[in-house]
């Protein structure tokens, strides 16, 4: 597997930060108590935290979608990853 980020996105932000997690011989079936657990907690964290109508107004998801629209990508049409994932959880999904 290769992991690659083209310079141009390191020269433009230079306080991005990364991380890759490789795993091995974890079991990726089945319903694991403890992960579920996690899950919940932080579906409830982003309940407490966030409402559809704020969440474009949180400066990490706002910093996402100005990176967005600064390397040509609509924000409205294609939403960065992480507000999606809270715009599901917020609509109970």
């Amino acid at each position: 597997m290769k992991y690659r980020i083209d310079p141009a996105i390191l020269a433009s932000y230079p306080g991005y930060l990364r991380g890759v997690l490789v795993l091995s011989e974890m079991a990726n079936h089945g319903e694991q108590e403890d992960v579920v657990r996690l899950l919940r907690e932080a579906e409830r964290t982003a309940r407490e935290r966030y409402t559809l109508e704020t969440l474009r107004d949180d400066p990490k998801i706002a910093s996402w979608r100005e990176a967005f629209m600064k390397f040509g990508t609509n924000p409205n049409r294609y939403p960065p990853s992480i507000e999606n994932l809270l715009r599901r959880v917020l609509k109970g999904g």
